[in-house]
């Protein structure tokens, strides 16, 4: 599962938040112009900021859950559609290809993914689910 969140490293959390938040940040703030002028949508990849029992390094959630609300506030603030799509939990390497209940495969993910940004909808600050996390009880 990785390092508990006591061990991890100050620099390991910098290095996350400059990847999914300032990263994130710094290329939506240098799009938003082009994207208003062909009429285009931003739909950003992330998680829940809801703690996974599953899954949960710090410096990743931590991060996500900054882009989720950077993402909020730019779709209050901006005419460009904006939204967050949660593809939920999915095996990949990242999570060592974990395959528990509920899991998809990342072609599942993308087919639905491509479905929902071609709805024709609009989904201004939306925080969409594609596949939700599985709650056992």
């Amino acid at each position: 599962m990785g390092v508990d969140s006591v061990h991890t490293e100050i620099s390991d959390i910098r290095e996350t938040l400059d990847v999914n938040f300032i990263g994130s940040f710094a290329l939506t703030k240098a799009l938003i112009p082009l994207i208003a002028k062909n009429g285009g949508r931003i739909a950003n990849i992330t998680v829940p900021s809801e703690i996974s029992p599953y899954w949960h390094p710090l410096a990743y959630v931590a991060s996500k859950a900054a882009q989720n609300a950077m993402m909020g506030v730019m779709a209050i603030e901006n005419s460009v559609e904006i939204f967050s799509v949660h593809p939920g939990p999915t095996t990949t390497d990242l999570n060592g290809n974990m395959a528990l209940p509920g899991f998809h495969d990342i072609d599942t993910v993308g087919r639905k993914f491509a479905e929902l940004i071609n709805d024709g909808q609009n989904h201004q600050g939306e925080f969409i689910e594609l596949y939700p996390i599985v709650k056992e009880d």
